[in-house]
């Protein structure tokens, strides 16, 4: 009995998202994988689940039968799927920026508060969540960073938790 050709997934997954210069954690965030999980993937040490390849596909822009060596697959297309917001994609990346300033915890708070009662009570939740969420992940992120150091305790706890509360916002229905 002969083995079968390997599948070249990792190789091509790899530079699917090298060609559009998009950094595994990001890849592999909004695939809701681990980045490690696609660093594996990508050097042929794991195989993705049908599923995982579908939202790499999806992600990349590619046919799924791209990833799997398909010459006949239909060509990729130009730029990348959007599956989220870019501007909440943009405020989950942002850089370090030396004009951020901490928003007062409690205010966090409250605005993370009102975004889970829109996200669990708004019939387009979708839509007002986008609104809602650049913005908020930019001053919980920024607030964050500007406590990182210095003698904040618990300040920056509290930031911690808001934010904690904001990402679970975020994985709770995939928002955009």
């Amino acid at each position: 009995m002969t083995d079968l050709p390997a599948i070249p997934t990792g190789a091509l997954v790899r530079a699917a998202r090298r060609r559009d210069g998009r950094p595994q954690a990001a890849v592999a965030g909004l695939c809701g994988i681990s980045t490690d999980y696609l660093s594996q993937v990508e050097r042929g040490r794991k195989k993705p689940s049908g599923d995982v390849l579908a939202k790499l596909a999806a992600e990349l822009g590619v046919a799924v039968g791209t990833l799997l060596g398909d010459d006949d697959a239909p060509p990729a297309k130009t730029e990348p799927a959007v599956t989220g917001g870019a501007a909440v994609v943009q405020a989950l990346l942002q850089r370090k920026d030396a004009s951020l300033r901490p928003s007062p915890a409690n205010e966090l708070r409250d605005r993370v508060e009102q975004a889970w009662k829109v996200w669990q009570n708004s019939p387009t939740r979708f839509t007002d969540a986008e609104a809602l969420l650049p913005g908020l992940i930019h001053d919980a992120e920024g607030t964050v960073r500007a406590l990182r150091t210095g003698t904040y305790g618990g300040e920056r706890r509290e930031a911690l938790r808001v934010a904690a509360d904001l990402y679970g916002l975020l994985r709770s229905g995939q928002l955009p």
